[in-house]
């Protein structure tokens, strides 16, 4: 109702290439069918029209609060499809987070998590309950339809009487064709925004200023970085010929260049001293001022040393040790017992006789730099980025189990540990989720920024509560000159541990509902459960996987309610709405946390 004469119709393209597609037999059936049927036979939940299919919800991206999301809203009988661009429901709990930071707080994301097993999971263990819980999602019109490796292409929009509204959006398939979807009610749950980027709702990428938001740790931070544990721990010259920077005239401005990390000096300036590979640029930039640089991403690798079911790494073809000479020099520069010890370079988690290997130390899996060009970039240049991350990957675990100038002892652990057979079986053993830890953000009415993890702590419109650290990985590699005039290197974003540095008490928060809708005058029937309107340091407080499972939870409720009460995203019943939360065993308030008080870590 209400739809005028008038339509806006936006085709904001992402450029296509014909998708390598590893799971074959699986792309078989989405090309045949056009959909990845988990719930079996077709069912109405998608209806076949003269121009595409019909629901009530459409949710774009499987990722875990995707997947609740779809759960929430079917149980509320509501008829839902998940367009997922991956082939895989689960996102990065399935993708190999087998240690999920943060703990959920009741709802839908306790209910995967006992239905799973614990809070430690293998990616089969995660992936069947995704599976298992969009299958039983009881609904008028069957399970959660989920249309796998469904790419977002191009949006449609109509003029309402409460503003624009998503009408329907087209979906690349891996044979080339497109599918066109219309639904009253819209989800973008991808770890980028695509969804909310296409329709024309605000977002920001990359660090405010600190004086944005008033936020103490906004904005590049100050060299070196005592609260983080992955900074450089000995002074480490980054330069190609081990120059004195102070006799090269000091460190060049340079032009960035995280893929290679080799910077150059613009045409006027002096003639400059090249930096080493792995290096993101010469200048870190002004302390306090924003950029557009984004934290790192990286691989969370599921390893075993289990004899019969350990894949080997091998050397890789691109694998060239020059690469890693900066590493060599931080290995000569630790002391010996530094270097000896594996953590200084992974931090590797236990799931049984499996394990979950995170980034550590300060040359890691984090692929420093690589994660720039991410969030707005098309399919054909993230296809490119995803493999220069497992490249990365995989050099860089090849040269610590092979490279003459690690320890014997790191050599030998790293060697003993490979690739686990049973998982990620149709990705050649590879997770098929990159971490991408933050993208685009919305700009909506409300953004949660630091206060808000700090002081501002409760919130009327609360759906969860949230009680992590302030988290966000490191956004660049730069040099520095430290006070005797030397050469150094360093690490610089991270503000993982800047609280307790500063003797800041961080105290469960309660998470706004308003963070997960559309600006007025912007998309009136969508929700965001993953992509917030928050700043940078206010999203690494709520970018845990069990915290968006719950605002995904919050919004498939939200929209069946707005639906049901024709209303648009942003005047949902709030009363309405916690009441539902809470009596499906959400905690919304942060004195009903156990401890009111969260323990550092």
């Amino acid at each position: 109702g209400g739809v005028k004469s008038i339509r806006a119709h936006i085709r904001k393209s992402h450029n296509q290439a014909s998708t390598k597609l590893i799971d074959k037999a699986m792309s078989l059936v989405v090309v045949g069918l056009l959909a990845l049927l988990l719930c079996g036979s077709p069912t109405e939940s998608l209806q076949l029209s003269h121009d595409g299919w019909r629901h009530d919800l459409v949710v774009v991206g499987g990722t875990p609060a995707g997947v609740m999301a779809a759960v929430a809203a079917g149980r509320s009988g509501l008829c839902v499809a998940i367009m997922n661009p991956t082939g895989h429901l689960g996102g990065m709990v399935s993708g190999g987070l087998g240690h999920a930071d943060g703990r959920p707080w009741g709802g839908l994301a306790s209910e995967f998590f006992q239905r799973a097993g614990g809070l430690l999971l293998t990616p089969r263990q995660a992936e069947a309950t995704f599976n298992a819980m969009a299958l039983n999602a009881s609904m008028p019109c069957g399970p959660v339809r989920v249309v796998h490796h469904a790419r977002l292409h191009s949006v449609d929009l109509n003029y309402t009487s409460a503003g624009p509204e998503i009408a329907s959006a087209s979906f690349h398939l891996p044979n080339g064709s497109s599918v066109l979807v219309h639904a009253r009610a819209w989800c973008d749950a991808t770890y980028e925004g695509d969804l909310l980027g296409l329709a024309g709702v605000p977002f920001t990428v990359g660090r405010e200023s600190n004086a944005t938001y008033k936020e103490p740790t906004a904005g590049r931070l100050p060299l070196p970085q005592p609260w983080s544990n992955s900074n450089f721990v000995a002074k480490v010259n980054p330069f190609v010929d081990d120059v004195d920077p102070a006799g090269a005239g000091g460190v060049p401005d340079a032009v960035d260049a995280p893929s290679h990390g080799v910077s150059a000096a613009g045409p006027s300036s002096p003639p400059s001293p090249a930096l080493l590979p792995l290096m993101t640029t010469a200048t870190p930039g002004p302390q306090g001022l924003g950029d557009g640089k984004v934290q790192t991403y990286n691989f969370r690798l599921c390893l075993t040393k289990q004899a019969g079911n350990r894949v080997p790494i091998v050397r890789p073809p691109s694998y060239d040790p020059a690469r890693f000479e900066l590493l060599r020099r931080y290995i000569q520069a630790l002391t010996p017992s530094r270097a000896s010890a594996v953590s200084s370079y992974l931090s590797i988690y236990l799931i049984g006789n499996k394990s979950d290997v995170n980034n550590g130390g300060a040359i890691s899996t984090d692929y420093i730099g690589g994660s720039w060009l991410w969030p707005t970039a098309n399919w054909t240049l993230r296809d490119r980025l995803f493999e220069e991350h497992k490249n990365y990957t995989l050099e860089f675990l090849y040269f610590l189990g092979n490279d003459a100038s690690v320890p014997a002892s790191v050599a030998a652990e790293v060697r003993s540990w490979g690739l686990a057979a049973d998982e990620f079986v149709g990705t050649g053993n590879w997770p098929h989720q990159l971490y991408v830890r933050e993208a685009r953000r919305m700009i909506s009415d409300f953004v949660f920024t630091e206060h808000d993890r700090v002081t501002s702590l409760k919130k009327a419109d609360s759906i969860g509560i949230g009680d992590y650290n302030q988290d966000a990985h490191h956004v660049q590699r730069v040099p520095y000159t430290t006070a005797d005039g030397a050469a150094a290197t360093d690490n610089e974003g991270c503000i993982s541990g800047w609280a307790k540095h500063a003797g800041v008490e961080l105290k469960p928060f309660e998470i706004p509902y308003s963070i997960t809708v559309a600006p007025n005058g912007t998309a009136a029937n969508l929700w965001v459960p993953v992509c917030v309107s928050a700043s940078h340091v206010g999203f690494g407080s709520l970018r845990l996987e069990p915290q968006m499972m719950t605002m995904g939870h919050a919004v498939g409720l939200a929209a069946a309610l707005a639906l049901n009460t024709s209303r648009p995203a942003r005047q949902v019943d709030i009363v309405a709405l916690q009441q539902q939360l809470v009596a499906q065993g959400v905690t919304i308030r942060a004195q009903q946390h156990p401890a009111n008080k969260l323990v550092q870590v």
